[in-house]
């Protein structure tokens, strides 16, 4: 009795080779394009935008609180290394 996935007609058919031109179809892989060039470029994009926008934020708020901008450079220069860092390593954990 026949599978019904070996049916000529049947839309999962696979199409038959004769045995080492199959053999061969599978071990060769098609040609694939190189991987594009932008994910090794951006590397720092995502952090540096995520540690600025902190860095924002964080000036905003204490200058409009009353300190100076010097200080408040100061203050926020600690955190946004530290948002810089979790975000590079979170970026680089997803890929």
């Amino acid at each position: 009795m026949r599978r019904p996935g070996r049916r000529t007609g049947h839309r999962h058919a696979r199409p038959r080779r004769a045995g080492p031109d199959r053999r061969r179809a599978q071990l060769t892989l098609p040609d694939q394009p190189a991987p594009p060039a932008g994910p090794r470029r951006s590397r720092f994009l995502i952090p540096t935008l995520a540690a600025l926008l902190w860095l924002g934020a964080g000036l905003w708020q204490r200058t409009q609180a009353g300190t100076p901008i010097q200080a408040a450079l100061l203050a926020e220069l600690p955190l946004t290394a530290a948002v810089f860092a979790v975000t590079f390593v979170w970026q680089r954990l997803r890929r």
